[in-house]
């Protein structure tokens, strides 16, 4: 029975494993990129312009 909580422990440390972290990181701000880089900013002037008229 030990063996097996100690088999079993094991498998499950794989889960913290550096590389795995870094994988699931990079994963995220791969996802937060892609969303990000597709917003269309607003053009300056067009802010100062909006700002002048209050």
């Amino acid at each position: 029975m030990l063996a097996e909580f100690q088999a079993g422990a094991q498998q499950r440390s794989q889960n913290f494993r550096r590389a795995r972290f870094d994988k699931k990181v990079n994963s995220f701000f791969e996802i937060l990129h892609q969303e990000y880089a597709t917003i269309r900013l607003p053009n300056p002037a067009d802010i100062a312009q909006m700002l002048d008229r209050t």
